[in-house]
């Protein structure tokens, strides 16, 4: 071989290697792109749901069974949600939420006012009910119990529960932060399509359940369960989200609707007036008062044991367990 020959086969070599290490590095490239949607979205909602420790929430918020005999459709409730000015005008809520339920028509305010304080320690929720400015009603759940404080005539009835069995049920951090079961993402026969109407939103479908849902951003638009027009279906609709420094993102409007063939049936609908997440809440918020006033009802240990305090406590649980 010349010399000539050799430089000429040392020069293609190294061509071929510099190829073949470019060809290497695109590959690797491509692999360390963002992988599948449904398993960016799943990053995306663990982030969320470790970034949400706790919260304070200022609300506008209706709770309903609708009687019977009043018929809105599923279509009927997509129109009333979507009214302009829903969120700033009275007039406008109290005429959605009449249609939703004529028992609120004459009320006023057409809306429960509802504060909720949640974190890991405890959960409290400061009720005005709709119609009913007077009334004041007061939820916890700290400790081994939950306490619901509720007028009773000029005083106070303060009721003591076992966890889950207060009435409404106490709230947590993830009805605000909505985020689609694992068990319905785990299902092998899970479906991904782009939604026609917007292509920023995927929809992840299974045979009972769909998913609405902004591919880039995580927050979940709109959420199924059942099928549409059958005995029990149940719609979650959220929008205007609200994304706060940390990552977390909610809905400013959040309605949940459950149907019985096409016929709403009760429904919770729901505007965040206000959201501080995240905050540093002191264990003492959680604490329910009572005065000598007060009827006490302690219904933990089957037969429900009912005394007034013979001195104001700033803890009834604390009074409660001292009594004992």
């Amino acid at each position: 071989m010349t010399m000539k020959s050799f430089f000429r086969l040392l020069f293609f070599t190294i061509i071929i290697l510099a190829c073949a290490s470019s060809l290497r590095s695109e590959v690797i490239k491509q692999t360390d792109e963002p992988k599948s949607d449904l398993e960016r979205l799943n990053t995306i909602w663990e982030t969320q749901r470790s970034a949400l420790n706790s919260g304070i929430f200022h609300c506008r918020e209706l709770h309903r069974k609708v009687p019977d005999g009043h018929n809105t459709t599923l279509a009927e409730v997509i129109k009333l949600l979507a009214k302009p000015n829903l969120l700033d005008d009275e007039a406008v809520f109290r005429e959605v939420a009449g249609s939703l339920d004529p028992r609120i028509r004459g009320q006023q305010p057409p809306w429960s006012k509802a504060s909720y304080t949640i974190s890991q320690n405890g959960y409290l929720a400061d009720i005005v009910p709709s119609g009913n400015p007077g009334h004041h009603q007061l939820q916890s759940q700290y400790g081994l119990y939950e306490v619901l404080k509720r007028p009773f005539g000029p005083r106070y009835q303060v009721t003591i529960f076992l966890p889950g069995h207060a009435i409404p049920p106490a709230l947590s951090l993830e009805d605000f932060l909505f985020i689609p079961s694992p068990k319905i993402l785990e299902k092998a026969d899970l479906i991904i399509n782009q939604v026609e109407e917007d292509k920023n939103c995927v929809r992840l479908s299974t045979p009972h359940a769909e998913v609405v849902v902004d591919r880039l951003t995580g927050f979940v638009r709109k959420s199924t369960y059942g099928k549409h027009g059958t005995t029990i279906y149940q719609e979650t609709r959220q929008s205007l989200p609200i994304t706060f420094d940390d990552g977390v993102i909610l809905p400013k409007l959040y309605f949940m609707g459950r149907y019985r063939e096409d016929r709403l049936s009760s429904f919770r609908l729901r505007v965040i007036d206000e959201a501080k997440p995240n905050v540093e809440i002191p264990a003492e918020t959680f604490l329910i008062a009572a005065s000598t006033k007060d009827v006490v009802v302690d219904q933990t240990k089957g037969k429900p044991k009912v005394f007034q305090p013979p001195y104001p406590t700033i803890d009834v649980l604390e009074f409660m367990d001292s009594e004992q």
